[in-house]
């Protein structure tokens, strides 16, 4: 699976990460590796991760939990 990233996700993971990075050096970068690492996982094994209920969106609708950030990323 090829991942597309929308520009509103990509500017709230910037947000987020310059958010962490304010708080102490570094770790808006761990942050923004944390988000690659979920895109990753997403793209080798799309449908290991959980699916969740969207009532606007028809079709698979599923979320990766991010390992040390309270973050979600939904596909």
């Amino acid at each position: 699976m090829k991942l597309r990233v929308l520009d509103e996700a990509d500017a709230e993971a910037m947000e987020a990460a310059n958010w962490y990075e304010n708080r102490s050096r570094g770790l808006g970068y761990d942050f923004y590796r944390e988000v690659q690492r979920a895109f990753h996982r997403i793209e080798a094994d799309p449908q290991r991760h959980a699916e969740v209920e969207f009532t606007r969106v028809e079709g698979d609708v599923r979320r990766v939990l991010l390992d040390r950030f309270p973050y979600v990323v939904v596909y």
